[in-house]
């Protein structure tokens, strides 16, 4: 469900109605879009909310995403989902956020609303912000949705424009990190982490309702069995909620996928398909292999949301992705179809980094080597001293050198990408995003986690999760309270080793689930006892292909995207037309203000972003410049 709170502040009443709304403003086809005019809020909506189960209680409860309960699972695209008792959760969620508590009987990726007769309203994401609300408040009128695109259009209607923006893709580009709040549209901005709006009738206001890495239940010991309980109570859940053959795991080589098949397994729920994640014949697919060799997993087909015999080529791929995903600045996470797989609901563990390990390990060689060397060539540059020293002064706490660091793991070439005016700003930015979460009584041994939940995670992750459920029921059990709480209770060192992650698989009790090999990073040694090792050694010699390759189905049509790609065949194929964007863009655009025009233009010319080390960067400035020229492929879904 998309929808868009209109709530004017200057006396005037509120004057949207859904006719003045198309279905490509949704994202989605909307035979009968919705609207309410309750007080002096407007209220526009894809589909029809639900409302309360109690008959004296008329108030509408909108929401979107996918939660889950110990008594159920919930997502708007699930036949089987029963819209009274996702109210009354859902309800009973806003309830407990608006006595500021930190509700931790839901977990996922959702967002909801409940407006009453009078005009009031609350409206909160999920606890760990991950689910991304948007807020603009401009000419005496507050407009708050989740979707972008409603409050472009709505903002249009209402008599002004909403100037498309760069800076989100910048950030990201420039420095991994530190887009914060930013989005695809100047003065649009993400609600803060930790925050939900309530409205009086009146005024609207920012009501602090949680703040993640804080440990809430005394130890680790008990932090942690509290997190492995909830998890195998949410696979069970999801296993009794949704039909046989109608849920599918996504499976990969690493700990996090992992953990979600692990409660499953220790819940005893069997009744799942896995599909596998990772290119053909790769680590990640070999390693999944072997899982669901040794487990006698039951494989699914590959999850595809493109159409039977639908070719979409990597600039069309493009298109449709900042189409769908503008909200984030990582754009080339999600190049969909036009399918749309209602009968399946997937469950990831994608949404886990910074809850089961550290995010900013402190043990990586190059976060102290490599990245010192860094400074002093930086500061040794002419021109570039003033720059680190902000740069470096953006992360003031005592563990400066290593966060900073990371914050700035870029290349030189890539920051002389950019104009000296957004590196300052940057800086500035950097220490204002750090100075508020000490400020919100975090401790500095969390910060650097609790700031990648604050302003990576949502882009990365939660915002993924959040485009993904227009077309597919889409579940993030890891996206939990309980799991931060534990991780927060956990030294640094305890961290960087993922011992929550070993720890929690322990209480599963499944056999073989810690010793089957990782991909790439396994247990530190101190962890695993000789036994477990032992067990390990022989697992290892089983084979990653799949036993049961004729079971394997792939997708019937072919989205020639980043993923599918590669990252340096993707901007190879883009290479002209991303030359074309740039070099079309007026002089006069904000763009340059962000971006040296001639620097760009002479590495796309180059070929220096169809490298395997400047792909990455390379793809989120070309991603952002297809949003800023309007060229995304407003394909719905249907």
């Amino acid at each position: 469900m998309k929808f868009v709170i209109h709530f004017p502040t200057c006396g005037n009443p509120a004057t949207l109605s859904a006719s003045q709304f198309t279905d490509q403003d949704f994202g989605v086809v909307t035979p009968a879009p919705f609207e309410a005019h309750l007080g002096r809020i407007s209220v526009i909506s894809s589909v029809a909310p639900h409302t309360r189960s109690t008959p004296n209680d008329p108030a509408l409860v909108f929401w979107d995403g996918a939660f889950i309960s110990d008594d159920g699972a919930h997502n708007h695209l699930l036949d089987n989902s029963s819209p009274t008792a996702a109210a009354v959760a859902i309800s009973s969620y806003l309830d407990g956020v608006s006595a500021g508590e930190t509700p931790i009987h839901l977990s996922g990726v959702f967002g909801a609303a409940r407006i009453d007769e009078d005009g009031s309203f609350m409206l909160s994401p999920d606890p760990l912000s991950q689910y991304a609300f948007f807020r603009l408040e401009r000419s005496g009128h507050t407009l708050i949705s989740n979707s972008l695109h409603l409050i472009e259009k709505a903002a249009a209607r209402l008599g002004f424009a909403c100037e498309r923006d760069f800076t989100s893709n910048a950030f990201e580009a420039a420095f991994g990190v530190g887009g914060w709040t930013k989005t695809g549209l100047a003065g649009v901005e993400k609600l803060p982490t930790g925050y939900a709006v309530v409205g009086d009738g009146k005024q609207a206001r920012l009501k602090r309702f949680s703040m993640p890495w804080k440990n809430q239940y005394g130890t680790y010991e008990a932090s942690m069995r509290a997190a492995a309980s909830g998890l195998m109570k949410r696979a069970n859940s999801l296993a009794q909620t949704l039909p046989d053959r109608g849920l599918a795991i996504d499976l990969s080589g690493g700990k996090d996928t992992r953990l979600v098949l692990g409660s499953f397994l220790g819940a005893k729920a069997r009744n799942f398909h896995v599909f596998t994640g990772g290119p053909e014949g790769g680590p990640d697919r070999g390693v999944a292999n072997r899982l669901i060799n040794h487990f006698d997993l039951k494989r699914s087909g590959f999850l595809s949301n493109v159409g039977p015999g639908e070719i979409i080529d990597p600039i069309a791929a493009t298109a449709r992705a900042a189409f769908r995903s503008m909200g984030s600045s990582n754009l080339f996470h999600t190049g969909l179809g036009v399918e749309r797989l209602s009968n399946v609901a997937q469950v990831r563990g994608g949404c886990a980094e910074a809850r089961t390990k550290s995010f900013f390990p402190s043990t990586k060689p190059h976060q102290q080597k490599k990245m010192q060397s860094y400074h002093r060539s930086l500061a040794a540059s002419e021109g570039w001293s003033l720059r680190l020293k902000q740069l470096l002064r953006a992360a003031s706490t005592t563990f400066t050198a290593q966060f900073a660091a990371q914050l700035i793991s870029r290349s030189r070439f890539t920051h002389q990408l950019f104009t000296d005016e957004f590196l300052h700003q940057a800086a500035r930015a950097f220490e204002h995003q750090i100075d508020w979460l000490l400020a919100q009584d975090i401790s500095e041994a969390n910060v650097k986690d609790a700031y990648y939940l604050a302003d990576r995670g949502w882009r990365h992750s939660g915002f993924t999760v959040q485009v993904i459920n227009d077309s597919r029921p889409t579940f993030e059990p890891l996206n939990d309270v309980r799991l931060v709480s534990a991780q927060a209770a956990l030294s640094v060192d305890d961290r960087d080793r993922a011992r929550l992650t070993y720890d929690i698989m322990t209480q599963f009790g499944v056999p073989g689930l810690i010793e089957v090999p990782f991909a790439a990073s396994d247990w530190p040694v101190e962890l695993m006892s000789d036994p477990q090792k032992l067990v390990r050694a022989e697992l290892s010699k089983m084979t990653a292909q799949p036993v049961n390759a004729e079971a394997l189905t792939r997708p019937q049509g072919d989205i020639r995207g980043i993923h599918n790609l590669g990252r340096q065949a993707y901007m190879e194929a883009v290479q002209y037309h991303f030359l074309e964007l740039a070099g079309d863009l007026e002089r006069s655009s904000s763009v340059w203000s962000i971006l040296d025009r001639d620097e760009l233009l002479a590495a796309i010319q180059s070929g220096e972003f169809a490298t395997t080390k400047f792909a990455l960067v390379g793809s989120r400035l070309y991603y952002g410049l297809v949003w800023i020229t309007g060229q995304e492929e407003r394909t719905v879904l249907d």
